[in-house]
């Protein structure tokens, strides 16, 4: 206990410190002694350096005197406090506090009674009448700099502060705005729109040591419409115990479409930078303009202490140019429900949709502690998000961990539905791993398992890159295998799929839903595919009831028939020889494609595979291709065996035409076998 108490008293010391340092710098120091904010409240004589108020023979110095007294003069002044309680500036005798006009530190910190986060002066604006001062804040800087330390501010009809002070910034930090000391909101009877804190300026600091609890304001905990502040260490939603939810009315913190190079949160991981937000009316943090950082920041609840469920985005983010994560990221917990993710990218506010361009969202841990996961963990949505990055992140129990519905963006190096920590149960899946509904995305190295149905959708997608990623399984970790296929294509056209370990997943590989149209030019080559209860590439077909049929197409003569890929017929083998003396053995295959140029494009590519097992339909390791060129023809090709292994190894291949389309997997044969020696079966 006795190292508590010490801790504690250094804590209070410097933060006194913050409030008390350098006073000497200061042009002159007012020590308000008085509550009163009466008709007599104003300073007798601006300007002669005494705070006295403006009653007969007074020594009394109030909050609005000191304020006059330091604009009137020139330089940085100072205000303290020897007094502790309420100050209510009423519309009926003089109005809102003065604006602040020159550099002034306001350290209610040196009231008695102050302890860290816990006023002892507050700033009551509920008597301020809105009719006659709608916007009247509780401090407002038009100029100079401002600083505010330990002071609580509730019920005003305009912002808590108010900063319009150009580039001349300034600090607020040890304050509560919106709640009384009991951790209640204070309501202005009147006004709707009460803001915490408003940034039109550029350069200050919301939160530095202590931060700051901005919560139960009737509108955004905090407004930015400037350039280059700095947001963090702030309780925004909740009281300062994070137990007790008092969510803002509006956003938790709002990033204006003319706000640049704001820090919302830190980038040092030790120092614990980020704001803990929850339990606001609509998004935690909403980023517009360029070039804002959203970094170590925890929204759904503030660590150790309470979890809250908000059916709200977390993140919503347009503009261009920002930075959502990175070296630490932000925590996202439990925001879920339709229609809100984790992290959006792309706003529809009223009056039309805004992109997202050029946006990094890396490092960030998105899941849940009850059992109602996000829309989706991150969405890439309206036309012209494009150019963005999604990188690193770590998403559990989503709708789809990360769903595309805009074009030209890149999904790389995420794990989706591995990690349980970031989730309420033993099993982090979500139910789809990625979703693609728009075009020219790249899609690579990714680690995907557990979801409820696929690894990757493609839902309506074209011209995307689908390469290098793990899907059911996890280095490190083994098996982690989605409930059906590994990639699911329902719809969608030119799509490449390269390069993937898809394996131990409850249904095929890759499956193909046999649409009539809709489904056509997507290559599939180089992936492993193993261990999965399906095999490799299925066009699955229905019966007369609706219900999938799943298993290997047969070929038609001619591959006319339609279908997904156009049911592109895979190749057929003839006799395989071995080459005499060859070591690593060598093996001649004659091969053919049964597809009439009337029905697919030539020339066709015919790629080999190992495969695990005789008449298997799946692949693995990529082993040659060759090219196909005339109809009817028997070509061959000289497969060479891995060294050390013997003539039983099996192999099977793909056929893709000129425009693409992939056949499903031949059944697998085995080097060395004679394997229709009176020709080609029919």
């Amino acid at each position: 206990m006795q190292t508590k108490k010490v801790r504690l008293q250094v804590l209070i010391l410097t933060a006194c410190g913050l409030g008390l340092a350098a006073t000497a710098a200061h042009a002159a120091t007012f020590t308000v002694n008085s509550l009163f904010d009466d008709t007599f409240s104003d300073d007798s004589n601006p300007g002669d350096g005494v705070c006295r108020d403006s009653f007969p023979s007074s020594t009394d110095c109030t909050l609005r005197a000191a304020i006059q007294e330091a604009n009137a003069l020139a330089g940085p002044d100072r205000i303290e406090f020897s007094v502790a309680g309420e100050i209510g500036p009423d519309t009926g005798n003089l109005g809102a506090l003065p604006v602040v006009t020159d550099d002034l530190v306001i350290a209610a910190t040196t009231a008695p009674q102050w302890s860290p986060l816990q006023p002892s002066v507050y700033l009551n604006g509920t008597a301020v009448e809105a009719v006659s001062s709608s916007f009247a804040a509780g401090l407002e800087v038009t100029s100079g700099s401002l600083e505010v330390f330990g002071l609580g501010i509730v019920g005003f009809p305009g912002p808590g502060i108010d900063f319009d002070n150009g580039p001349d910034g300034g600090t607020v930090d040890g304050c509560v705005i919106g709640l009384d000391e009991n951790g209640d909101p204070v309501l202005h009877p009147e006004s709707l729109s009460t803001v915490g804190v408003k940034l039109s300026g550029s350069n200050a600091v919301i939160g530095d040591f202590f931060g700051n609890v901005i919560s139960g304001n009737e509108s955004d905990g905090i407004q930015i419409f400037g350039d280059a502040n700095t947001i963090s260490r702030n309780i925004i939603g909740m009281t300062l115990d994070g137990l007790t939810a008092r969510g803002n009315g509006g956003n938790g913190i709002f990033l204006f479409h003319t706000a640049d190079d704001n820090l919302v949160g830190g980038t040092d991981p030790g120092s614990d930078p980020g704001n803990h937000i929850a339990n606001n009316a609509r998004a935690g943090i909403v980023v517009d303009g360029t070039n804002n950082i959203v970094e170590g920041n925890t929204f759904g609840f503030k660590p150790g202490d309470a979890t809250f469920f908000s059916a709200t985005t977390a993140i919503e983010v347009s503009g261009d140019g920002h930075r959502i994560g990175g070296s630490i990221g932000n925590r996202i917990l439990d925001h879920g429900g339709a229609g809100n993710f984790g992290i959006l990218l792309g706003r529809t506010p009223p009056g039309g949709d805004v992109p997202a361009t050029n946006v990094l969202v890396e490092g960030n841990d998105i899941g849940t502690e009850s059992f109602v996961g996000p829309e989706a963990g991150i969405r890439v949505a309206v036309a012209g998000s494009s150019l963005n990055t999604i990188r690193g992140n770590r998403i559990a129990k989503a709708s789809s961990g990360i769903e595309l519905a805009a074009d030209g963006n890149q999904v790389a190096e995420n794990r989706l539905g591995i990690d349980p920590e970031i989730a309420a149960t033993a099993n982090p899946g979500n139910s789809t791993g990625i979703q693609v509904r728009s075009a020219s995305n790249e899609i690579l190295s990714n680690t995907i398992g557990n979801s409820g149905f696929f690894g990757i959708r493609i839902l309506g997608g074209s011209s995307n890159d689908i390469k290098n990623n793990d899907i059911g399984f996890a280095p490190g970790l083994g098996e982690v295998g989605n409930e059906r296929a590994g990639i699911q294509v329902s719809s969608g056209t030119d799509n490449l799929i390269q390069g993937n370990r898809i394996l131990n997943n409850g249904g095929p590989a890759v499956a193909f839903s046999n649409a009539l149209n809709g489904i056509s030019g997507n290559t599939i080559f180089g992936n492993l595919m193993q261990q999965n209860a399906g095999i490799g590439i299925d066009f699955i077909e229905f019966d007369s009831n609706n219900n999938e049929i799943f298993g290997p197409t047969e070929n038609d003569a001619g591959d006319a028939d339609i279908g997904a890929n156009l049911r592109m017929n895979h190749p057929d083998f003839g006799e395989a020889d071995l080459v005499p003396g060859t070591d690593p053995v060598e093996t001649v295959v004659t091969f053919r494609v049964d597809s009439d140029p009337a029905n697919q494009a030539y020339p066709i590519t015919v790629d080999f595979y190992q495969a695990d097992g005789y008449g298997e339909f799946s692949g693995s390791a990529f082993m040659a291709s060759a090219v196909y060129e005339t109809f009817g023809a028997e070509e061959t090709i000289t497969l060479t065996l891995p060294a050390g292994i013997g003539i039983d190894r099996h192999f099977t291949a793909l056929a893709t035409d000129a425009d693409g389309n992939t056949s499903e997997f031949a059944p697998a044969r085995s080097l060395g076998e004679v394997l229709f020696r009176d020709g080609y079966e029919d």
